[in-house]
């Protein structure tokens, strides 16, 4: 399984507005016009979302991504710059940033802890036996093969599912979350 974004359900614009809130359009509408130098903490840019220390915000569908590997989130944000990986919102704040801000929010993140670091769990026993031996006959390796045993991560490239909201995790791994987002190679 590889990381995919999470996008709540696109059921139009005024829904837009209610998951994501008419606050955070405005604070992305500002943040693009501004221009770069004018962003003296490009932090604010992930904040909105992810909370300045990375805690995530689950009930917007945002996740945590305090103590994510720094080479992983350096990869997603080179990916979501130079659109190998898609996502109406990252994608554009993403570009916005040169290699070098992208580098130090990465090391920024990837050194907070997530207040809630237990073991990634399923309340299924099809979960767990996914989480754990995968699922030859549809052609689905172990989620641990990847991601560390209880979803611990696999550094520098893999990150780490325990801890991050169980709706966000079932999310990524559907087929259309799938479509949206190609897997990012882990050699570059």
């Amino acid at each position: 399984m590889s990381a995919l974004s999470f996008h709540p359900p696109d059921k139009g614009g005024a829904s837009v507005l209610r998951e994501r809130g008419v606050g955070f359009l405005f604070f992305l509408a500002l943040m693009l016009a501004l221009p770069a130098p004018a962003q003296e903490n490009t932090l604010l840019l992930c904040a909105g979302c992810h909370g300045m220390n990375g805690e995530g915000r689950a009930a917007g569908g945002y996740p945590a991504i305090a103590g994510q590997p720094q080479a992983y989130l350096e990869r997603q944000l080179a990916a979501y710059a130079d659109g190998r990986r898609e996502d109406r919102v990252m994608a554009p704040l993403a570009k916005r940033l040169a290699p070098e801000e992208r580098a130090q929010l990465a090391s920024h993140f990837a050194s907070q802890q997530l207040p809630s670091m237990k073991e990634a769990s399923s309340r299924s026993d099809r979960g767990r036996i996914l989480a754990t031996r995968g699922d030859n006959e549809l052609r689905v390796q172990a989620c641990q093969n990847c991601h560390g045993p209880g979803g611990s991560a696999r550094p520098p490239y893999t990150p780490y599912l325990a801890g991050l909201d169980r709706e966000y995790r079932a999310a990524s791994c559907s087929p259309s979350a799938a479509a949206r987002a190609a897997p990012i190679p882990a050699a570059r």
